[in-house]
């Protein structure tokens, strides 16, 4: 396993409520959803709660929970600049 495969498994595992579809979504396509929402932090400017947000309001509709672990993968994992803007667990 190289260090990119390495960084996007906890995404994968997170991520699998992210998204609803008969089948599950592709690791491609679980990296861009965390890069949206490191995005969130960074180009919007956004909060914890918006990007969070932004995710259960999509329309595949994750439960807080879900997108809350995926979003907190995708910080820890994709864009660990934003870390402090994540809270105490």
């Amino acid at each position: 396993m190289n260090a990119i495969e390495a960084s996007r498994t906890p995404i994968l595992v997170a991520g699998q409520g992210i998204c609803r579809s008969q089948h599950a979504p592709s690791p491609a396509l679980l990296t861009d959803l965390g890069q949206t929402a490191c995005n969130g932090f960074g180009a919007s400017g956004l909060d914890y709660v918006g990007v969070v947000r932004g995710f259960t309001t999509s329309n595949a509709a994750p439960t807080n929970d879900e997108a809350t672990a995926f979003v907190r993968s995708a910080v820890v994992n994709l864009c660990p600049q934003y870390q402090d803007r994540l809270p105490a667990s």
